[in-house]
């Protein structure tokens, strides 16, 4: 099963200033016994102006934990 999300998360500099946008795009796929998953992301990094200064495209996995 496959699905998606998006997201924008706002950045704060460390004196509390605005300091521009993430934008989160993630695609999920849960395995059919669903007991893990794997998705990518591609993460845009935007300055105050919405100029892209940077893009990362990171990974995850998951798997069910038994307690």
């Amino acid at each position: 099963r496959a699905d998606g999300a998006n997201a924008v998360h706002h950045r704060y500099n460390p004196d509390g200033s605005y300091g521009g946008n993430n934008l989160i795009q993630r695609s999920l796929t849960l395995a059919a016994d669903a007991n893990s998953f794997t998705s990518t992301l591609a993460v845009q990094i935007l300055d105050l102006n919405g100029t892209v200064v940077s893009e990362v495209c990171p990974t995850e996995v998951g798997v069910r934990m038994n307690l």
